[in-house]
């Protein structure tokens, strides 16, 4: 009876485990997802400025107002390219994460995988923000 109870208990405890990584890998991949969508309006925010202040170059010349457009066009030109290393950076952490799940342990030190992930990110969106506020400030007094 003893020797039934093991096999029971094993079983059981692999089930257990079985449905824990299930629902952990369904988290990582909701949380990836969400990730990629703000990689995804970063480049769209950054990509909407950089073309706007572009637009706007033909005018530069009979337009005082717009005299120092080139550090805005630098801004968002920079915020784009980090929001294009960043949605790279998400596809390799994504990688990362689900080969988690195939292979067992990570092979890198998994604070140094978001890290990575997450570095260039960040930086785009306070790129972003500078940038906006720069607009707010440079064009308030019309």
């Amino acid at each position: 009876m003893s020797e039934n109870k093991q096999p029971e208990s094993a079983s059981n405890a692999q089930f257990i485990r079985a449905d824990f990584l299930k629902h952990e890998k369904e988290y990582a991949e909701k949380r990836l997802a969400l990730e990629f969508k703000a990689a995804g309006y970063l480049l769209t925010a950054h990509g909407a400025g950089l073309v706007g202040c572009l637009a706007v170059l033909k005018d530069y010349a009979s337009t005082p107002q717009l005299k120092g457009v080139g550090l805005f066009v630098a801004c968002f030109g920079t915020g784009f390219i980090l929001a294009c290393i960043a949605f790279l950076s998400m596809q390799i952490h994504h990688s990362q994460v689900m080969s988690i799940f195939l292979d067992g342990a990570p092979k890198t030190d998994p604070k140094w995988m978001v890290y990575k992930a997450h570095a260039p990110l960040v930086l785009s969106g306070f790129v972003l923000i500078g940038a906006v506020i720069g607009l707010i400030f440079k064009f308030i007094a019309l």
